[in-house]
């Protein structure tokens, strides 16, 4: 029979858990990774946890962001602030230290490192013996290089030299961790094939969405014909592909209308302006009255943005999880998604949605025009994608399987100690 001195250690019931992220949306960061930091903070606090964001940002704010959070700011300093990452930055000794510091003062129990960035900290920092670590995978930064225009061009010696160091970098922080998550399944064989780093255990946790917020029919009707896209300028999110199909809708359905919602990047071929790519893009082909490019535009006006389309569209070319897309799931909204793998382990083709194989424009204007004159089929779609949000996807859902793994990590880190 096990003695009270054998039993195993039990993590504390309120954890203390710091979200180390370099975006967070009280400093103006609007990405997918700041709104999955925020939901976690929501929920987290929701479920009775103590959590903390241990942000690593420039010093912009967003004074329109009035939540009170407890966030704390952390910065390199010195020369360290002024020499590229990897060898500086998020990866220097002085900030490793002290965020190391950070977390003795707070007594955190559980430090989530949730992105690339904010990752290499580790490499020169060790975390007080009770907090564990869990490296939370979305999308490596070789991905990220690989799909920032549509050039690709060569890299040149010395930028070859610094992806060597900063993977090994990445391949080292990942190491360092108690466990790991991913958002998908994708994201894991991604990591494991770009860094060659040996199988483990990861726990796929996708990412939560708020079904309070994005739910069916929330405050506006839809508007027939009206299909919406919500995602980032960028070349990966497949925007180009989405205005070549619409030259083919719009020749079928004058009528119909196309807005994407997402900001600029310079992601166009060149490191251009995708908004200004898209725009002469659009011009040529004589769109302009059915393609709007609204820009960015706030979380809290985006339910109602998908409330009024009859059915929304993300083109990707690859995607670790789109959050977009369980957004539009979470409001009832048919949705039509590339072949990414991130989609199809979102999506069950014909059950949930439709699925459309990656960079083909007329495959996903057929699906368009057959699903704007298809509404019970629609509506049955939506209907289902709402039902999988619901289970999947709800935040307190992915935060009751986070908490989970974050207790198990807890109390293996410290059986050793």
């Amino acid at each position: 029979m096990m003695t009270m001195r054998q039993m195993p250690p039990s993590a504390p019931e309120r954890l203390r858990v710091g979200i180390l992220t370099t975006e967070f949306p009280t400093h103006g960061n609007v990405g997918g990774l700041s709104a999955y930091c925020w939901q976690l903070y929501q929920g987290l606090e929701a479920a009775g946890h103590e959590p903390h964001v241990l942000l690593q940002t420039a010093e912009f704010t967003n004074a329109k962001f009035t939540h009170e959070c407890r966030v704390h700011l952390l910065r390199a300093e010195g020369i360290s602030a002024r020499i590229a990452f990897p060898f500086g930055r998020g990866s220097s000794l002085m900030l490793g230290r002290k965020i190391a510091g950070l977390v003795e003062r707070l007594h955190l129990d559980i430090v989530e490192a949730s992105d690339v960035g904010s990752l290499s900290v580790f490499v020169p920092m060790p975390l007080p013996n009770r907090a564990a670590l869990v490296v939370r995978l979305h999308t490596g930064r070789k991905l990220l290089k690989q799909y920032r225009n549509g050039a690709h061009p060569p890299l040149r010696a010395r930028a070859r030299m610094f992806e060597t160091i900063a993977a090994w970098v990445e391949r080292r922080a990942i190491s360092k961790a108690d466990a790991l998550s991913a958002v998908s399944q994708a994201v894991i064989e991604r990591t494991s094939s770009d860094l060659g780093l040996l199988p483990r255990d990861v726990s796929v946790i996708p990412n939560p969405v708020s079904t309070e917020l994005f739910h069916r029919g929330a405050s506006t009707p839809e508007s027939p014909g009206h299909v919406v896209c919500v995602g980032r300028l960028a070349w990966v999110k497949g925007i180009d592909l989405l205005v070549d199909a619409w030259a083919l809708v719009a020749e079928a359905d004058p009528s119909a209308r196309l807005t994407v919602a997402g900001e600029d990047s310079l992601c166009a071929p060149g490191g251009s302006s995708m908004k200004s790519y898209l725009q002469r893009k659009i011009a040529a082909s004589g769109l302009q009255a059915s393609i709007s490019l609204t820009g960015y535009i706030e979380p809290q006006r985006v339910p109602a943005l998908l409330d009024s389309a009859s059915l929304c569209v993300f083109p990707s070319r690859w995607e670790g999880m789109s959050l977009a897309l369980i957004e539009a799931m979470g409001c009832g909204k048919c949705c039509i998604a590339s072949q990414a793998p991130a989609m199809r382990e979102t999506i069950e083709h014909g059950m949930d949605g439709v699925i459309v194989n990656a960079e083909d424009a007329p495959g996903f204007a057929a699906q368009i025009l057959r699903l704007l004159n298809s509404p019970a089929e629609r509506a049955q779609l939506g209907q289902a994608a709402r039902s999988t949000a619901m289970k999947r996807f709800a935040r307190t859902e992915v935060v009751r399987q986070t908490v989970e793994l974050y207790r198990d990590t807890w109390a293996r880190r410290n059986r050793k100690s």
